[in-house]
């Protein structure tokens, strides 16, 4: 062996011994602690069966045993380590999971994690890629049939998601494929089919105010003015308290009517408020309605309570910043802007537009002030956004969204909506609560864990199992003379386990 290659030193038969000696045990007690630690039955049972499997390849002593044995559960444990990340809305490591979690084992369930993953990171056409090659390999797959619908309904293939969810429905009829088959029938322009279809999920659901806001929705996010109104003003005749129905019910009015805001627009703003006066959407429309009236005093009122609610959302301080930069309070205007700038940074600039006129009143106000340089620089990353946002609406804007900001200018306002569009795949149950609870529309699931939570307790019991399975299949390349390979497992091992 060349003296140069890093894995020169290795004496595969007793490493294999080490191994042997130091892991079989641990890995026992993991299998042990399997049926009390995932909370997934099913996912536990057969990591459980798997880890089972690898105990009797190490016991057989035969390498190639040992290998497929412990690919065999390195693609399980990878997989279940990507539904926790996805759980934790970090999709990015999900999708990365569970691609790694691929080259181990080929299987439907992977695809599916991968392309939900995908959906919320935005990335409608991967995941509908995704969600189809496992369509092929599991026809049966329903619930990767929707979310391959969810996919293309987000890249506005009308058709192709019509398909497939109906494909998704002849397996498992339920509200969310009903619903998003009504969505994409909208946009195919099958205006009855589409009402029809609504009828269904409206009979699945029950016919109440948040059902009938959830239709007027898809009514408006094609454009269909008229209709989304009909229903948002069902809604509220069923129940008069049901949230959000004036907030998108405003909302409509304001995207068809080209004349601007009406009397009728402030009216259902306020009326929302009335229910909740910490909706944070509704006091961020009111403050920004007010701010392009230039009356500042009353923007700032609502302005100030929505950045409470939520001091995440950029486009709430730039507001402010152009409040104070009339007033000529220059200093709280750079504060505000330099907090917009901040919390935009890492954001789609695509989807938070509005930053550009922090960065173009910051820039302004510091070559005022004899910060020049930095001003330039502010007013350059202004002009690089102004380029990518033409950029992109050539290449990208659909009839549909030319549609909802047709008559209101080139300059239109930012209509907060992050958390009241219609997310992927997400249950009906837990839209109803969304709405009782202040949040406007589907959200997808997860949240944060910690080492105390249950989550927690899970992915370092996943860590362990994959550090000593990649311990395991790096040995036993190591026995079949596959050192770079072996290497590069046994570096993956000590990633995950540190103490391997």
């Amino acid at each position: 062996m060349n003296s140069s290659n890093p894995t020169q030193n290795l004496k595969p038969p007793a490493v294999l011994a080490c191994v042997l000696l130091c892991c079989a045990a641990p890995l026992c007690n993991l299998h042990a602690q399997d049926t009390h630690t995932s909370p997934n039955a099913s996912s536990t049972q057969n990591l459980s069966q798997r880890l089972a499997a690898a105990t009797d390849a190490r016991n057989s002593g035969d390498p190639v045993a040992i290998g497929r044995a412990s690919e065999r559960v390195l693609a399980l444990a990878l997989a279940e380590m990507a539904r926790l990340r996805l759980d934790a809305k970090a999709y990015e490591e999900a999708a990365s999971l569970s691609e790694e979690s691929l080259r181990f084992e080929d299987a439907p369930e992977t695809r599916v994690e991968i392309a939900l993953a995908s959906l919320y990171a935005k990335r409608p056409d991967e995941a509908a890629k995704q969600a189809s090659a496992a369509t092929e390999m599991d026809p049966q797959n329903s619930l990767a049939w929707s979310i391959e619908g969810e996919g293309l309904l987000e890249s506005r293939d009308y058709a192709g998601a019509s398909e497939a969810f109906g494909r998704a429905l002849a397996l498992k009829p339920d509200a969310e494929s009903l619903y998003a088959l009504g969505t994409a029938q909208l946009g195919m322009g099958e205006k009855q089919k589409a009402a029809e279809t609504f009828v269904q999920f409206l009979a699945q659901v029950g016919d109440l105010g948040w059902s009938r806001v959830l239709v007027g929705r898809a009514y408006q996010g094609q454009g269909l003015w008229h209709e989304a109104e009909t229903e948002f003003r069902k809604g509220l005749d069923l129940d008069p308290r049901t949230p959000n129905a004036n907030y998108f019910w405003a909302i409509t009015i304001l995207q068809g009517n080209g004349a601007g805001p009406t009397p009728e627009v402030y009216s259902h703003l306020q009326a929302e408020l009335r229910l909740n006066p910490r909706h944070f959407e509704a006091n961020y429309m009111l403050g920004s309605l007010a701010s392009t009236a230039r009356n500042d005093t009353e923007s700032d009122r609502y302005l100030r309570l929505a950045s409470e609610i939520k001091p995440s959302v950029p486009e709430t301080w730039v507001l402010l910043g152009l409040n104070a930069q009339r007033r000529k309070s220059n200093q709280a205007a750079i504060a505000y802007f330099r907090k917009a700038i901040e919390r935009g940074k890492n954001l789609d600039p695509k989807e938070h537009f509005e930053l550009r006129k922090a960065y173009i009143g910051l820039g302004r106000l510091l070559i005022a002030s004899g910060k020049t340089k930095e001003g330039e620089e502010l007013l350059g990353k202004a002009k690089e956004l102004q380029v990518q946002m033409l950029t992109e609406d050539q290449r990208k804007f659909s009839a549909t969204k030319e549609q909802a900001r047709e008559g209101m200018g080139n300059d239109a306002p930012y209509i907060p909506e992050s958390e009241s569009n219609r997310q992927p795949y997400s249950s009906l149950s837990s839209t109803k609560l969304a709405n009782a609870t202040e949040k406007p529309h589907l959200k997808p699931p997860g949240g944060g864990y910690s080492p105390s939570d249950p989550h927690g307790k899970e992915e370092s019991y996943l860590a362990e199992i994959l550090g000593a399975s990649f311990n395991d299949l790096a040995t036993a390349e190591a026995l079949q003379a596959k050192y770079q390979d072996a290497f590069g497992h046994y570096h993956e091992a000590a990633r995950w386990n540190p103490q391997i």
